[in-house]
């Protein structure tokens, strides 16, 4: 027993390393055109992953997709096309049930030491929905650049799997932004 509670926290010790790195690395994004894209074979508006899938508007592409990271961890990345778009989501999914609670701090914390962001502020953690799935959420806004963001943050499980989804973008692009929030969150389905 010991032994078990040991190996539970160094692997939710490694998988908080994993998770704040890819974190930092998407804040990133949000804050300058992608060089390079990565967009699913199949069709530039479907994208599909062992443990989720979703549709996005032709005008928006996976601009990060690392598959299979560590034991049970994806992350991708998606982008409004654009020099000047402002648009991100990102999704992280972990092959074991975790802490909805403890996701969204760990995303807040992040995103707070950020040293591109000033001025974040994050509200509190509330029951919400993300598509038709129960989640736990936090609105947070920010300044980069002297542009003003904001965003949420979504945790929800299923069955033996949690994701941690981040939309965020500029104030100013809130409406051309939406409609592929809105694709990305109702066609959203896990695996």
């Amino acid at each position: 027993m010991y032994f078990s509670t040991i190996s539970n926290q160094l692997h939710l010790l490694t998988m908080k390393k994993l998770l704040v790195l890819f974190i930092t690395l998407s804040s990133l994004t949000a804050c300058k055109q992608s060089t390079s894209s990565k967009v699913d074979a199949k069709t530039d508006n479907s994208v599909d992953r062992n443990s989720f899938a979703f549709s996005c508007p032709a005008d928006w592409k996976v601009t990060d997709d690392e598959g299979s990271i560590a034991d049970g961890y994806h992350y991708l990345a998606v982008e409004k096309k654009g020099f000047d778009s402002s648009g991100l989501v990102t999704i992280s999914s972990f092959n074991d049930i975790v802490e909805l609670d403890d996701i969204i701090n760990i995303n807040i914390e992040e995103l707070f030491s950020n040293s591109l962001f000033d001025n974040f502020n994050a509200n509190p953690i509330t029951d919400s929905s993300f598509n038709t799935m129960t989640s736990r959420s936090s609105t947070f806004n920010f300044s980069a650049l002297g542009v003003k963001h904001e965003g949420t943050i979504y945790a929800f499980s299923s069955e033996d799997k949690t994701y941690a989804i981040i939309l965020q973008g500029a104030v100013e692009d809130k409406a051309s932004n939406q409609e592929g929030f809105e694709k990305i969150e109702n066609s959203f389905s896990t695996k």
